[in-house]
């Protein structure tokens, strides 16, 4: 197994699912859960990994990560997360703070998050 796999087969395990049940609950089919669990695919398409982190409720830039689809750091991932989990009031104090600290515009950057 590999992390992602590892992840996955406890994170599912401690939601009481079984193999089946992530399946339906992802579109997929519970061959295809067995073998990411297993590290027979070791890099899921990056649709089944959104559905696995939301019906696992775990972070999907994480899983993207630990995929191989992109390289982010744990600092930046928790940066993101606080984000995600804001107001839109605490969103757009944040965007201010960083517009300003860096004095560029942000919104070439982070268009996506907004």
């Amino acid at each position: 197994m590999n992390d992602l796999g590892n992840l996955i087969k406890s994170r599912r395990e401690e939601l009481s699912m079984t193999q089946r049940d992530l399946a339906k609950m992802t579109g997929t089919n519970n061959a295809t859960i067995s073998r990411i669990e297993s590290g027979e695919i070791i890099k899921p398409d990056s649709s089944i990994l959104y559905e696995l982190s939301s019906a696992l409720k775990l972070d999907y830039l994480f899983l993207l990560s630990l995929a191989g689809y992109i390289s982010i750091d744990e600092e930046l991932r928790q940066i993101i997360r606080l984000y995600e989990h804001s107001s839109a009031e605490e969103k757009k104090k944040i965007f201010d703070v960083l517009q300003k600290e860096f004095d560029f515009k942000m919104d070439y950057y982070i268009s996506d998050f907004r």
